[in-house]
């Protein structure tokens, strides 16, 4: 522990640098700066920000309040409440944004989700928006509110309470 306030660092080679109330307890693991925040596993990291924990192996969280990354090679960048679940994934700001399938991203927006927890399904998309779902292998979803894309390689773009349950297939609303 170098700095800081009511740190602990109890995993072998585990170090905290400054913040308080941290928590370094993997192997290899490391918490840099913040309040409450933790790394429970080996070689997982979290840089600043607050109540953050990360619990999967070679994980991060950079920034943010309540953000979890439990998926091995998974990352959560700023934000808050978000959750990268899932092996390979992240979830890039925004709030109450979750990853539940391998290899996904979501990128800002709030209560967005890509996969449904599904083993053999990956590489789901969702970026910006709000309360939209991706839940099929290659999919996507941009921006719009409450649009769910369940069909394999497919997207929607924009619009409201769309719903892209075909393959292959691109949806928007009002095309111009």
């Amino acid at each position: 522990v170098i700095a800081g306030t009511q740190n602990t660092a109890s995993g072998q080679r585990a170090v905290i640098i400054g913040g308080s109330l941290n928590a370094s307890i993997g192997e290899s693991s490391s918490v840099m700066g913040g309040t409450r925040n933790t790394a429970t596993t080996i070689h997982s990291s979290v840089i600043a920000g607050s109540g953050n924990t990360v619990s999967g192996v070679r994980s991060s969280v950079v920034g943010g309040i309540s953000n979890l990354s439990s998926g091995i090679n998974s990352a959560v960048v700023g934000g808050g409440s978000n959750s990268a679940t899932t092996n390979h994934s992240a979830v890039l700001g925004g709030y109450s944004n979750i990853t539940l399938s391998t290899a996904s991203v979501v990128v800002g927006g709030h209560d967005n989700s890509v996969g449904n927890g599904q083993d053999g399904l990956y590489n789901m998309f969702a970026g910006g928006g709000r309360y939209n779902s991706v839940s099929d292998t290659d999919s996507s979803t941009i921006g719009g509110s409450g649009n769910t894309v369940s069909g394999e390689r497919s997207a929607i773009i924009g619009g409201q309470s769309l719903i892209n349950p075909f393959d292959d297939t691109a949806m928007t609303q009002n095309l111009h």
